[in-house]
């Protein structure tokens, strides 16, 4: 009997973050389909969430809080499989997964502003000798990688890499002799269907509406939704972020599968958020992205921008109110199917290859 292989995933699937959590599954469900037994590998170095830090604050931002966290770690729980909880990574050392392969990715897992101290975790150098790693869309937020010769010693023990924006690709290469490409995020592997099993509708969500998910709190992000639904005629539902008075529908903290129907049954959606793109563009949603104005945020351009440029969406990017009236104006915007297929079906056929050994 053919024996199916064993994935262990790796990635910053305990985040209170839509894209974070949905990215995970989807790679997850993508290497289910290549006919492997899958696993997240619970691990957590940045230390566990917990309900004491609601203690002292506002009302409305306790009460998100909380509900996050129980909401994202039920989804984790069905969702997601993941192996025995731990923090400590001299405990994963000595009890590593027993998986055939290790992925890494995707997400900001090896930007060394986001892991810091915790990048030799990233490098999964808790994995045993026999089992193979690769790099899935791994991404370093648009920054040269920083090693020491430990961690140097332990990116070259990958079997295949593979980043989500183009412009890493020859900062990764400089340190490795496999090839490494580029490769879409894991929610564009699957198509629109494949959705379907996990979102969920919420309550009271109007018909038709314009979908606004504002992560960094930008007022060019909210003037845009509100001008997007007065041109329509549309209801403004807002997920996530402050409560907004001026919205038809507040929806502080949707539990991951309403949060992706919304998303997917929005007439139009206003975002800044990566993951917001990315869903729009498998949903075939039309959308605007807003310019971060947030200077901390700046690193979320390099991304955009590359995901724009892959699948031909480069003119739905908007960096003042002027650019968001012409792209509401162009209501026949297509969306470039051959583009969108053509990612999609490159980056299935490196991860499959990667996971079958038939990469260079």
């Amino acid at each position: 009997m053919h024996h199916k292989k064993k994935i262990g995933l790796l990635t910053f699937h305990r985040a209170l973050n839509y894209g974070a959590v949905l990215q995970c599954w989807a790679l997850k469900r993508a290497c289910e389909a290549l006919g492997c037994e899958v696993e997240t590998i619970d691990y957590n170095p940045f230390g566990h969430y917990e309900a004491k830090w609601a203690i002292g604050r506002r009302p409305y931002v306790a009460y998100k809080y909380l509900l996050q966290l129980y909401r994202f770690g039920k989804f984790v729980d069905k969702w997601l499989n993941p192996t025995i909880h731990t923090e400590s990574h001299e405990w994963i050392k000595q009890n590593p997964p027993k998986d055939d392969i290790y992925i890494v990715g995707s997400d900001q897992v090896w930007a060394n502003d986001v892991v810091g101290e915790l990048l030799d975790s990233y490098l999964l150098d808790f994995a045993p000798k026999y089992a193979r790693r690769i790099a899935y869309a791994a991404s370093t937020a648009g920054n040269p990688l920083k090693l020491t010769e430990y961690q140097a010693d332990e990116l070259r023990k990958f079997a295949a890499i593979s980043m989500r924006e183009k412009q890493s690709v020859p900062d990764i290469q400089s340190h490795v002799e496999i090839t490494v490409e580029d490769v879409c995020d894991p929610t564009m592997l699957l198509i629109e269907r494949d959705y379907f099993d996990i979102e969920r509708k919420p309550l009271c969500l109007p018909k038709h509406y314009v979908a606004y998910f504002n992560l960094t709190g930008d007022s060019f992000c909210k003037e845009s939704a509100k001008f997007i639904g007065r041109t329509l005629g549309l209801p403004v539902v807002s997920v996530v972020g402050k409560f907004n008075i001026w919205a038809k529908r507040n929806y502080p903290a949707p539990t991951p599968e309403q949060w992706l129907y919304i998303l997917h049954h929005a007439d139009y959606v206003c975002t800044n958020s990566f993951h917001g793109v990315a869903l729009s563009i498998v949903f075939r949603r039309p959308f605007v992205y807003c310019e971060a104005q947030v200077k901390k945020h700046s690193n979320r351009i390099g991304r955009i921008q590359n995901i724009l440029e892959q699948t031909k969406q480069n003119n739905r990017y908007a960096t003042d109110m002027e650019d968001v009236r012409i792209i509401l104006n162009n209501r026949d915007m297509l969306y470039d199917e051959e583009a969108i297929e053509q990612y999609r079906n490159r980056s299935l056929k490196w991860l499959k290859n990667a996971i079958d050994n038939e990469t260079k």
